[in-house]
């Protein structure tokens, strides 16, 4: 019975310390926070704030309904009609040139103005023979190639349409590092992905500005030596 007796002490000896060391700890240190009260959050990091002036839940939803409306896909088509072969009995038979099916790329273009007008990568349109533009709605339209520019990378395409959705150019030296930035794009035709991130640095010189001067002067004049931009 004495054992008993000192064991029961021991137990509620200890209930007493560890009641007294959380006591006191949580006025020392404060309790917990709780971020989102009836899903207004308590923090400035992750809350903005609505037309009514009402703190909300941060999400890019509102930005990226917006924008994917004003991001197409682009597939360029080459008829690439021949090349030249070097079997001799190939050339007996079929002549110095063999027949080739056609060449297809792909990528995303972004409409610039209600006319459509629309910019994309120079890659995706070089000496293509049809480029087809398909828009968030699923149709489809012939485009023509009105200007290039390999050393940005940069091609700037027309559709036959009016009063289309569209994004505007911006000053990009407003920006600041650490502001939220979305991708956006539809290189495969599979409706437009979103991707969200940060601006990390700025002001960085990736060499895609006169690369043709920039490969003379170290002694090459491959073009593919130069990274490439991509929208």
């Amino acid at each position: 019975m004495k054992n008993f007796g000192s064991l029961i002490l021991a137990a509620i000896l200890g209930s007493a310390i560890t009641i007294s060391a959380f006591l006191w700890f949580d006025k020392e240190h404060g309790s917990v926070k709780i971020e989102h009260v009836n899903g207004t959050p308590t923090s400035k990091v992750a809350y903005r704030i609505n037309e009514k002036g009402e703190a909300v839940v941060f999400d890019f939803t509102a930005t990226a309904e917006k924008v994917t409306k004003a991001v197409v896909h682009i597939r360029s088509t080459t008829q690439t009609t021949s090349r030249e072969s070097n079997d001799p009995i190939q050339q007996f038979f079929f002549g110095p040139g063999q027949p080739q099916g056609p060449s297809v790329s792909s990528g995303s273009g972004v409409i610039i103005n209600a006319d459509g007008y629309i910019v994309t990568n120079n890659h995706v349109v070089q000496d293509a023979d049809v480029v087809d533009v398909t828009l968030n709605d699923n149709r489809s339209f012939k485009a023509e190639v009105v200007g290039t520019d390999p050393d940005t990378d940069l091609a700037l395409i027309k559709i036959n349409q009016k009063d289309l959705p569209y994004l505007s150019f911006v000053n990009s030296d407003n920006s600041k590092v650490g502001e939220w930035v979305l991708a956006v794009g539809n290189p495969f035709n599979l409706n437009s992905t979103v991707t969200a991130g940060i601006i990390s640095a700025k002001g960085r010189n990736i060499g895609i500005i006169n690369t043709n001067h920039h490969t003379q002067r170290n002694g090459s004049d491959d073009p593919h030596t130069a990274p490439e931009a991509f929208i």
